[in-house]
C-alpha cells in the first residue's frame, strides 16, 4: 500500500531551533459502518435533547390521553376537541403551552423581566 505523499517542507517559514513536525497517516475509514454509527449517535443526541426539554409535558399528555375517556364522555370530548377521542398531539401541545405560560408568569413576577440593569 503506497504511503501518502508528504508536502515538501517550506524552509522559508521555519524558525531556527523549531524542530516540530506532524505526520498524519490516512488509514482506512470505517465506511458505511462509520456513517451508520455517526447517524445513530446524532439521533440519540437529538432524542435525549427532546426528552430533556419536553419530558414533563410528554408524560402529562400521555397520562391525560389515557385517563380522559374514563372521566369524560364521548359527547363532551366531541364538543371540546371536535373528535370522539382526545388526540395525543392536542394534549401535548396544550401542556407545552401551559408550561410556557407558567414559566413566563414566574419570570415576570420575580422581577427579572422589569429589572433595570
Amino acid at each position: 500500500m503506497p504511503t501518502p505523499v508528504q508536502a515538501p517542507r517550506n524552509e522559508g517559514f521555519e524558525r531556527p531551533g523549531a524542530g516540530f513536525s506532524i505526520h498524519i497517516d490516512h488509514g482506512r475509514g470505517l465506511g458505511i459502518l462509520g456513517a451508520v454509527l455517526a447517524c445513530a449517535t446524532a439521533l440519540a443526541a437529538l432524542v435525549f435533547g427532546v426528552l430533556a426539554v419536553f419530558l414533563s409535558p410528554l408524560l402529562a399528555a400521555v397520562l391525560v390521553t389515557l385517563l380522559w375517556p374514563v372521566i369524560f364522555s364521548q359527547q363532551f370530548t366531541t364538543w371540546v376537541f371536535g373528535t370522539p377521542y382526545l388526540p395525543f398531539w392536542k394534549a401535548f401541545l396544550l401542556f407545552v403551552l401551559i408550561g410556557a405560560v407558567i414559566r413566563f408568569h414566574k419570570w415576570s413576577t420575580s422581577g427579572e423581566l422589569w429589572r433595570r440593569k
